[in-house]
């Protein structure tokens, strides 16, 4: 299983690719959202979370990664690049509630928060699964369409 890498938010180089102009609203029924406050309190757990990700996973579940950080918001690809994102930072820790850990759904509600300590993909993975737009897919995928 390949697994994402995120080594370069903690003082290793990472590669930043161009900007890619998006509105929260815009990810709305396209894309469910992880969204991870990696600012200096949480910011030691982010690393062992994304290092963990199992990208298949990721992107069957059409989940995108964003980082909220003391300088703004990154998306985390599957392919292990921090890309800058125009994603207001406020609206993104709006749905983190005070958590570490967010999953927004595809019609745009939180549906699960976590302290970072406390995360677990399998879980996450478990969720997602459980929902009934997910069931759908997977429905959909098992019949060929």
């Amino acid at each position: 299983m390949k697994r994402l890498f995120v080594g370069a938010m903690f003082g290793l180089s990472f590669q930043v690719v161009a900007d890619t102009r998006v509105l929260l609203e815009d990810l709305r029924w396209g894309n469910r959202l992880l969204i991870l406050d990696s600012r200096p309190d949480s910011e030691r757990y982010v690393g062992r979370i994304l290092e963990l990700a199992p990208a298949e996973d990721v992107h069957e579940r059409r989940l995108l990664v964003f980082l909220v950080q003391e300088n703004g918001v990154v998306e985390f690809t599957a392919s292990g690049r921090l890309r800058s994102s125009f994603l207001s930072e406020e609206g993104l820790l709006d749905k983190l509630g005070g958590s570490d850990v967010a999953l927004v759904g595809l019609d745009g509600e939180v549906k699960s928060r976590y302290l970072a300590s406390d995360f677990s993909w399998t879980d996450l993975f478990s969720r997602i699964d459980a929902m009934l737009m997910r069931q759908r897919e997977i429905w959909r995928s098992a019949r060929g369409r």
